[in-house]
Formats: structure tokens, C-alpha cells, sequence
């Protein structure tokens, strides 16, 4: 067995075409309470793209200070487990498991084995991939806004990955959905199941129960006066500034709370094994369709990295490692 194998690294901080490459990395063996899992598919997010630029700045204290301390790039991963670790019971080689990985786009990843859960059958690995960490953030999204049957919900930047999760979960608890997207996706929007509301244009005022922030390109005095009374606004992320990015944000929504209404609710999604059990059951069921816009190799992961840096997607994009 090779003691290495294949992997997308970072070797420094910048443009994705300029730092990544695939390089081979040492092959871990599973320690007690972990897993060995043959990665097949993992879906990219708007952080692992900004990760890679070490933006904000302020990440770099926890992720390297020059360049990443975790060059090996990707954190969600829909694989087969190919070995356990001692003390693992609730796995079996042939076990197909999706969740949370860091450093997931390699060959072969050491997973904890409590962050996984097990993919249905009829679940294809590219759609579980799709799951962990856009699947889990709407879900505790429409928690915090308490969204329920005839709830009128505004949810921004509804043709990416995490907005479409959130329209579709809360069309199926029988939500009305206004998704706002540029008009170049609005099929997307439309298709998920929300009326589209082109990019920037006017609220109705107290026109909502729900908004959920996936965008982040409202002002939040706009998003405030959206909202009905004793409504609720969740913030997912949020655009910012090079060093501390949707911090500033995020933190006024809690200075001003106190004094100002409707309450605005920052969201800092956990991705756990859960939630993602969960958003594959409705997968499964049909309740919910994971909004794939684009798939490539392994070979073209950088390339896959570059069309979510340029904003050059619809839905989620997913780089499979199968081949």
C-alpha cells in the first residue's frame, strides 16, 4: 500500500489558479475513533474559496499566519469507508458516509467517526456531497427564524448552494418563499420552488415574517424594515472588508438588538452528523433536490475552485475523485 496519496494543497495565500496544486501527501491510518474513507465526491463552498485567499485576515491566526498550516484544501465529503480505527463500532468498510472533513479533496481522508452519517441508498455521492455544511446552515436557519406553515420568508442569495437548501426546507414545511438572485439565475430560484426578486430591488416593508441572509448585500436597516413584528432576521455570513470580512456585520446586528427592532440573529452554523442524517433523509424522499450546477474531475479541482471565485455558477459545484 503507498504510504501517500493524492491531494489538492494550498501552498500559500492568493488567486486559487495561482496557489493550488495537486500534490502527494503522507496517507494517514485511523486512529481510535476515526475512520479511513475513500473520498468520491466533495462540494465546494463560498469559505473554502476565501480560505484559500487567507481572507479576512483575521482567519490567519487560527489557519497560519503565511501560509495555510492545512495545505491539503476542501472540508465537505461524501465517501466509502475503507478501514476503522480502534474503538469504532458504528462503521464497516463498504459503509457509503457523507460529512464534514477538513482536507477533504484527497484520495483517501481520516475522518472522526462520529462526524459522519451514513448516505441512503438512492442518494447518489455527488448529492450527499452537496449536504454537509450548505444542508446543515439552512437548517438551523430556519430554526432561528422559526419558520413554519404559511410563514411569507425572504431568503437572499437564493441560487447558490446554501439559499437553495434553505427555499427548498422551507417550501416543504409549507413556507411561502421570495428568493432574491440576480436575473440571470432566477430559473434556478424558480425551479427550487420561490418567487425570484431580482437583485436590489425594493422591499416591501414589513412585507415578511422570515428573512434569511445568505447574501449578505443588504444593508441591515433594509432588512429590518422587511420584517413584520416579532419577526425574526438570521444572518448567515455577511460581506465585509479584507481584514475581518462579515465580522463587523455580524457584531452590529448584536450591539444594536438591544434597541432596535426586529431582533437580527447571527448565525454560526456546526455542521454535525445530525443535521446532515437528516437533510439526506429528505434527499432520499424527495423532499428536498440538492441544487447541482457543476461537476469535474479531480484533475480539474483548481478549475472548479476558479468558477466559484469568479462568481461563475449556479448551484453548488462538486469535484468528484472517483476516476
Amino acid at each position: 500500500m503507498s504510504a501517500t496519496v493524492e491531494a489538492l494543497v494550498a501552498t500559500a495565500y492568493g488567486p486559487v489558479r495561482d496557489v493550488l496544486r495537486h500534490a502527494d501527501v503522507p496517507r494517514d491510518e485511523p486512529g481510535a475513533g476515526q475512520v479511513l474513507v475513500r473520498s468520491a465526491a466533495v462540494s465546494l463552498n463560498a469559505a473554502d474559496v476565501l480560505l484559500t485567499h487567507g481572507e479576512p485576515l483575521l482567519v490567519r491566526a487560527g489557519f497560519g499566519l503565511r501560509r495555510p498550516r492545512r495545505p491539503v484544501r476542501g472540508r465537505d465529503l461524501a465517501g466509502t469507508v475503507v478501514a476503522v480505527g480502534p474503538g469504532v463500532t458504528a462503521w464497516s468498510a463498504g459503509d457509503r458516509v457523507a460529512g464534514e472533513v477538513p482536507g477533504s479533496l484527497a484520495r483517501e481522508v481520516v475522518a472522526p467517526a462520529d462526524a459522519l452519517a451514513r448516505i441512503p441508498d438512492d442518494v447518489t455521492l455527488v448529492d450527499a456531497a452537496t449536504v454537509p455544511l450548505a444542508g446543515a446552515t439552512a437548517r438551523q436557519a430556519l430554526r432561528a427564524a422559526s419558520v413554519g406553515p404559511g410563514s411569507r420568508v425572504l431568503v437572499t442569495g437564493a441560487s447558490g448552494g446554501v439559499g437553495g437548501f434553505v427555499v427548498q426546507l422551507a417550501r416543504a414545511v409549507g413556507a411561502d418563499v421570495v428568493g432574491e438572485c440576480s436575473a440571470a439565475k432566477a430559473d434556478v430560484v424558480r425551479a427550487a420552488g420561490a418567487e425570484p426578486l431580482e437583485r436590489g430591488a425594493p422591499l416591501t416593508a414589513a412585507g415578511f415574517d422570515a428573512v434569511v441572509d445568505v447574501g449578505g448585500g443588504r444593508s441591515l436597516g433594509e432588512l429590518r424594515r422587511a420584517v413584520r413584528p416579532g419577526g425574526a432576521v438570521v444572518l448567515t455570513s455577511g460581506r465585509g472588508g479584507r481584514v475581518i470580512g462579515p465580522m463587523g456585520r455580524l457584531l452590529a446586528a448584536v450591539v444594536t438588538n438591544p434597541i432596535v427592532a426586529p431582533r437580527l440573529r447571527p448565525l454560526a452554523a456546526r455542521v454535525g452528523p445530525d443535521d446532515v442524517a437528516a437533510l439526506l433523509a429528505d434527499v432520499a424522499a424527495g423532499r428536498v433536490r440538492p441544487l447541482v450546477g457543476t461537476v469535474l474531475p479531480f484533475a480539474r479541482a483548481v478549475e472548479a475552485f476558479a468558477l466559484l471565485e469568479a462568481g461563475a455558477v449556479r448551484g453548488k459545484v462538486v469535484v468528484t475523485l472517483d476516476g
